[in-house]
């Protein structure tokens, strides 16, 4: 652990909770960069009355900008993904073909089928090679458990899009407000 912000920190920091001056992730990319500098972080949250802690925001911060990373993205799960897109965008082409029987001209040849149905074979080899059933159905478990607790920075920070590209740092919008001194009052 790297450092930690307290609770009444917190709504002293964001605007949503508090009256904090941080509103974007843009603004607290920079509080992080400025306090800890570049690197990856994982933050992990805790909400008052309720039991657990959770993921808040997975970011890598450089000098010129920031970018949200994917939570659970790993080289196996990059690879996995990268495969079965393959396999799925074939299917897919495949399936194109079968329905489009009236234009001839966008119609595949036998011997493009045929190369698609071994790439196609072959692509779900190395799945099956690769990846166990026990790790579909662990995948699965893990999905359905991140679509039931789905959470993040959004209600607490507004995020840039595209999500997951890289950003500038936002300065904090710091209001200047005089105060004034009543102490022949009481």
């Amino acid at each position: 652990m790297i450092g930690r912000f307290e609770y009444l920190d917190t709504t002293a920091m964001f605007k949503t909770i508090g009256n904090g001056p941080i509103e974007t992730d843009a603004q607290f990319a920079k509080v992080l960069y400025d306090k800890y500098g570049p690197g990856i972080y994982s933050l992990i949250a805790i909400n008052k009355g309720h039991s657990g802690f959770w993921s808040f925001w997975k970011v890598e911060l450089t000098f010129e900008g920031f970018r949200k990373l994917h939570k659970t993205r790993n080289f196996v799960n990059f690879q996995k993904k990268k495969l079965f897109g393959k396999i799925n965008g074939l299917k897919r082409r495949l399936e194109k073909d079968e329905k489009n029987k009236t234009d001839q001209h966008k119609k595949l040849s036998e011997g493009e089928k045929e190369k698609i149905k071994n790439k196609l074979k072959s692509l779900k080899e190395v799945a099956d090679t690769n990846f166990s059933e026990e790790d579909e159905e662990f995948d699965k478990m893990l999905a359905d458990f991140d679509n039931l607790e789905k959470r993040g920075p959004f209600p607490y920070l507004k995020q840039l899009q595209p999500v997951y590209n890289f950003h500038v740092y936002q300065p904090l919008k710091i209001k200047n407000t005089n105060e004034a001194e009543i102490n022949g009052l009481w």
